[in-house]
């Protein structure tokens, strides 16, 4: 990795991911491999041709024999750099389709990192609305239990006050309306 924050790292690679991602490049990519495959693949029969070549027994001269160990050193060396460069081509493939997912995964957590914050705020602010009305809740149920003192209060300092009417009306002798119309 370059040796750069995250963010620049990202800047230069949003810049270069159409070079990469395109299509044209994708099909140049893989005949490239196509012709690394080729090579790779040509080098191994000319070898394994020149190998059983040297060893059968028509073959006399030095001359030519050293002439075929310079062809079969060539075609060796074709094959393992041609194999060494299929891996990389395969390695580097491979790596860049990772970085790609990664940093798909990467705005998508970003994405719901924003959506959690977003949640936990209106969490937070309900949250608190509830409190707020479970507050209001039990202050208007204890004004009701107050007013139910207060209304069983008053009925019973009304009774109260009829009584005391009523002796004092027995008292001085006088008919209540009720006991006038009962007569």
């Amino acid at each position: 990795m370059l040796p750069i924050s995250m963010q620049k790292r990202k800047s230069i690679y949003e810049k270069i991911k159409p070079l990469i991602n395109g299509p044209n490049t994708r099909i140049v990519l893989r005949v490239v491999a196509l012709l690394l495959l080729i090579v790779f693949v040509d080098s191994i029969v000319n070898s394994y041709n020149i190998n059983k070549k040297l060893h059968s027994p028509e073959f006399a001269s030095k001359i030519d024999r050293q002439n075929e160990y310079t062809r079969m050193f060539r075609y060796q060396r074709n094959i393992y750099i041609s194999g060494f460069s299929l891996f990389l081509y395969f390695l580097i493939f491979r790596s860049q389709s990772i970085v790609a997912d990664l940093s798909k995964m990467e705005v998508n957590q970003d994405a719901i990192a924003k959506q959690t914050k977003n949640n936990q705020s209106q969490v937070e602010t309900l949250i608190s609305e509830n409190e707020k009305l479970s507050k209001q809740l039990k202050d208007l149920k204890k004004m009701e239990k107050e007013h139910q003192a207060m209304k069983s209060q008053a009925e019973n300092t009304s009774k109260e006050y009829m009584k005391l009417k009523e002796e004092y009306n027995d008292l001085l002798g006088k008919k209540t309306k009720d006991q006038k119309k009962k007569d």
